[in-house]
């Protein structure tokens, strides 16, 4: 009976290195990749320490991961995220109501779509954060305003 031998891999001596330069030049790629990312958390933290602008309005970057921290641990930070999802699902489901059917009525009458597409146009093109002042003058400052906010912003895709 014959047997095979199966052939035995050499390992190349330069093997190894070619893999840790390969390991070398992936990290070199993120860092490129990330150095504007690494300046701008490091402007973020410095710009408050050295006072040139007001913590109030830029708390330093390190205050800012610390407060998160707390309201991660504690919990908090999912009731207001619960009450910002919310607001947003019920600003879409508002928005899909009331768009589908007002773009079903552009797309069957054309007499309706030579009436609203200028006043639709004007309003697709005015940015929802634009009004913002508007809607809180307007609805004031509680649930209202916030969810027509996303309402306002979510109409103009859908229809």
């Amino acid at each position: 009976m014959v047997t095979l031998n199966k052939p035995t891999q050499i390992e190349e001596p330069n093997k190894r290195h070619r893999a840790s330069g390969k390991s070398l030049s992936i990290i070199i790629k993120a860092f490129k990749k990330s150095i504007v990312l690494i300046l701008f958390v490091l402007l973020w933290e410095l710009a408050p320490q050295l006072d040139f602008v007001d913590k109030t309005f830029l708390p330093p970057f390190s205050e800012v991961i610390l407060a998160w921290w707390d309201l991660f641990i504690t919990g908090e930070i999912w009731r207001h995220f619960e009450a910002s999802i919310l607001r947003s699902l019920f600003g879409f489901a508002l928005a899909l109501v009331i768009a589908i059917p007002l773009g079903l009525l552009i797309g069957w009458y054309p007499l309706a779509r030579e009436l609203l597409t200028p006043i639709l146009e004007l309003f697709r093109n005015t940015a929802a954060l634009a009004l913002l002042p508007v809607f809180i003058l307007l609805l004031g400052i509680g649930e209202v305003s916030k969810i027509s906010i996303v309402l306002y912003a979510c109409t103009w895709p859908v229809s």
